[in-house]
């Protein structure tokens, strides 16, 4: 009798990682369901829109790190994921749209520092009262046609990811 009595005890008494697990869910389920958000509201895909669509990498980069923080504790509490078609489709857009626009936004870094280094060879060659020939005679025997050439390429390289991300991305439709 003690034993049955015992087994009905333990099976009254209330599992402390049962809570946890569920809080767990719980949390699984509002991060998918931002990411879900996210995607939904992607701003346009043009150039005046470059503030937001920043703003929005800044979101998406936080809801993804959450999600894989609280993917990472499900798995380290043994439970197994439930991955919805929308979440899935989701994350595969919003990856798309992530990466367009960090490319653009390096690209115009890039381009930006490119025009500030231009400039101020220009205002110290102005300084040091080179004429334009003699500028670009000293440009060629100190070697630095090769550091003009890097930008080209890197320039180059960005433009060919987000044409290719473009086409991927419904010919850079947003949502809005």
């Amino acid at each position: 009798m003690l034993n049955a009595l015992d087994k009905l005890l333990v099976l009254a008494a209330p599992d402390p990682n049962a809570a946890k697990n569920e809080a767990l869910l719980t949390a699984y389920d509002d991060v998918t369901g931002h990411l879900v958000n996210l995607v939904k509201c992607v701003p346009d895909n043009k150039l005046d829109l470059m503030d937001e669509q920043e703003m929005w990498i800044a979101q998406w980069e936080k809801a993804m790190e959450a999600l894989l923080l609280t993917s990472l504790a499900i798995s380290k509490a043994g439970l197994v994921l439930s991955l919805e078609d929308n979440m899935c489709q989701a994350v595969k857009e919003g990856e798309r749209w992530h990466e367009l626009w960090k490319a653009r936004l390096e690209l115009a870094d890039t381009l930006e520092a490119a025009i500030d280094t231009s400039k101020e060879m220009k205002e110290s060659q102005a300084e040091a009262g080179l004429s334009q020939s003699e500028a670009e005679a000293s440009h060629a025997k100190t070697g630095a046609s090769q550091d003009v050439g890097e930008p080209a390429s890197t320039i180059g390289t960005t433009m060919a990811t987000m044409t290719t991300l473009e086409k991927e991305t419904d010919g850079g439709k947003g949502t809005k």
